[in-house]
């Protein structure tokens, strides 16, 4: 392969790296989101 190629298919190795950890990290923080709500509300309703 040329340097030219190597080059390119590094780039794309990172950029598919990239979105996927970016995918990850979304997925992470939408099932804390999801984890955390029912917990704020059980604490609402003893602090009341």
């Amino acid at each position: 392969m040329s340097l030219e190629t190597n080059i390119i298919l590094s780039l794309l190795d990172v950029q598919l790296w990239i979105a996927h950890h970016r995918d990850n990290s979304h997925i992470q923080v939408k099932k804390q989101k999801l984890n955390s709500s029912p917990y704020s509300n059980k604490y609402a309703s003893v602090n009341k």
